[in-house]
């Protein structure tokens, strides 16, 4: 199922960019939208695949090729997908002006934050699982970067355990209860949204 949607979706856009000077805009958009929905199902059969994938180097290879391929279609596809339509009132029915898909590549309009955040989204989703196919590599990354984390954390902990201390008692008190009890909440509260958003179930959930 996983292969399927991956080369569905590379056969939906280059069909859709072959036939651009003889597509509708909006059936431009509908195959925009197919292949976003093979990308994403793809992306999260890649969870349950992970295991095996470590054990079989040459097919890992061979679906990050085509997923950089369908990720390079559909991040260009989706930032013309998201230009607005725009539609002109004749005889008392409305008309697209934007007759072929074509047009959406030559208009001067600008792409909807709705487009950019979805952009975003996409790079962020293969970036991740990118990362977690090559097992050495996520275990580097992501403890790395936990790592720099904590040191800042723990510098920042010095910092204002220093600079709150002082003679009178209720100031310390005072100190303590504004600034370093929420300072640690907050760092416990840090770690526990790390941990959730390198889990699994953040994978599944943000496809």
């Amino acid at each position: 199922m996983s292969d399927l949607q991956i080369i569905s979706g590379i056969a939906f856009l280059f069909s859709g960019y072959m036939t651009l000077g003889h597509l509708s805009g909006y059936h431009w958009r509908i195959i925009g939208r197919l292949a976003w929905f093979s990308t994403i199902t793809h992306l999260a059969a890649l969870t349950c695949l992970r295991t095996y994938l470590y054990r079989n180097p040459l097919k890992r290879f061979i679906r990050l090729f085509l997923m950089g391929c369908l990720a390079i279609l559909l991040l260009a596809a989706t930032t013309h997908i998201g230009y607005p339509i725009r539609v002109q009132e004749v005889d008392g029915h409305q008309h697209d002006t934007y007759q072929t898909a074509l047009c959406y590549f030559w208009g001067s309009n600008v792409s909807s934050p709705e487009v950019f955040l979805s952009s975003l989204l996409l790079m962020y989703n293969i970036a991740v699982r990118v990362i977690k196919l090559h097992k050495s590599a996520s275990a580097s990354i992501f403890g790395r970067f936990r790592t720099i984390l904590a040191v800042i954390a723990q510098r920042l902990s010095r910092m204002l355990l220093v600079g709150g201390s002082g003679t009178s008692p209720t100031w310390n008190l005072s100190w303590h209860m504004a600034v370093l009890q929420p300072f640690v909440a907050l760092l416990v509260v840090a770690d526990i949204y790390f941990f959730v958003y390198s889990s699994v179930v953040s994978e599944v959930g943000l496809s």
